[in-house]
């Protein structure tokens, strides 16, 4: 094994170590939000995750529809965009063509709801996080 496969071998377990204790302290309520905790100084940018969940959803988040897929789209960009990065959710209405913050909210606590009860949507979420993780981890190494 390489050095940077034994790095990155460390990393998967370490995330998975945190995401596992994460997700027992929410289930307990001892913490409200899941806030990413980012591995790298250098930020992601939020057209990058735009771009990953618009390959993932195979649609284009921006689209003036209201089409499931767009909206699903959407709402998968808001979670991932309050997730991995610090942008304030009048900043986030910019990236996925909605006009009004509250609707960033309602599209965050909706992706939740959603990965609760249908496993597809859970899947691709995961898909999408473990993407960002390869590209944090990525900047990191730059």
């Amino acid at each position: 094994m390489t050095n940077k496969e034994e790095i990155y071998a460390a990393y998967v377990m370490q995330k998975d170590s945190f995401n596992y204790l994460q997700n027992l302290l929410i289930k307990e309520g001892v913490i409200l939000d899941d806030v990413r905790i980012p591995v790298t100084d250098k930020t992601i940018k939020p057209e990058k995750i735009v771009q990953l969940v618009e390959e993932v959803f195979s649609t284009d988040i921006k689209a003036n529809n209201r089409k499931q897929k767009t909206v699903f789209g959407r709402q998968a960009a808001a979670y991932m965009l309050r997730m991995y990065t610090r942008l304030s959710l009048s900043e986030i209405t910019s990236y996925i063509g909605v006009k009004d913050h509250t609707t960033v909210l309602y599209s965050i606590t909706k992706c939740r709801d959603i990965m609760a009860t249908e496993y597809w949507f859970k899947e691709k979420i995961e898909q999408l996080c473990e993407e960002m993780d390869k590209y944090a981890l990525y900047l990191s190494t730059k």
